[in-house]
């Protein structure tokens, strides 16, 4: 008779570790959509900012700076290579963009964000 309060202990307890993990599964795919959610609002903005700094590159430089650190840490809880990859590979894109001339690095940020939004916009899914 004492086997059978065990086996009503394990059998929930085996449930309840399965549950776990689609729990974290579930956590994994809202880091996903969290991540891409960010990029693209990040990308917008940066682009939205860029017309207003093309006489500023010290402004320009703060808002590349700005929105790199932010793509990284959006890269560091992506969870899903590609988009890890593509968002860190962006944020250092930002990073060596050389403002003195703004009008150009205007040019040059609007390229590569649409080049980096394409394999950002795959991962996503």
């Amino acid at each position: 008779m004492r086997r059978l309060p065990r086996v009503l202990m394990v059998v929930p307890a085996m449930f309840l570790v399965a549950g776990c993990g689609a729990i974290q599964d579930m956590g994994g795919v809202m880091d996903l959509a969290q991540a891409c959610d960010e990029a693209t609002e990040l990308t917008g903005d940066l682009i939205g900012r860029t017309a207003g700094l093309t006489g500023d590159p010290g402004g320009l430089k703060r808002a590349l700076d700005d929105t790199a650190v932010k793509l990284g840490k959006a890269a560091a809880r992506a969870g899903e290579p590609t988009l890890n990859e593509a968002l860190t590979g962006l944020a250092t894109t930002y990073r060596t963009i050389d403002t003195t001339n703004a009008a150009a690095a205007v040019d040059r940020i609007r390229s590569d964000t649409a080049d980096y939004l394409q394999v950002i916009t795959r991962a996503c899914g």
